[in-house]
């Protein structure tokens, strides 16, 4: 018999300079329903406080049950980004 398994979810974030934003998105993920979830955000080489907020974020994500992953990074533009990121999936 089958015994349905919730499938890990990779959900990877490649930021730069999103202070003003990022808050949204970190909560946004935080308040999904479904827990089954690994979390990296790279940080492309953000110099405007970003990795602070971000940073602040991973007891938040610990309590809500979901692994979360920050990696910096030298402003390489997107795809490097993005590039690092499934190097840790």
């Amino acid at each position: 018999m089958y015994q349905y398994t919730k499938a890990l979810v990779s959900v990877i974030t490649p930021g730069w300079n999103g202070k003003d934003f990022v808050h949204r998105l970190l909560d946004s993920l935080i308040k999904q329903t479904y827990k089954t979830i690994e979390y990296i955000y790279v940080d492309d080489g953000s110099t405007d406080g970003t990795s602070e907020i971000v940073k602040a974020y991973q007891t938040r994500f610990q309590e809500a049950g979901i692994s979360f992953n920050y990696i910096y990074k030298t402003n390489g533009g997107v795809s490097t980004a993005v590039e690092e990121g499934l190097k840790h999936v």
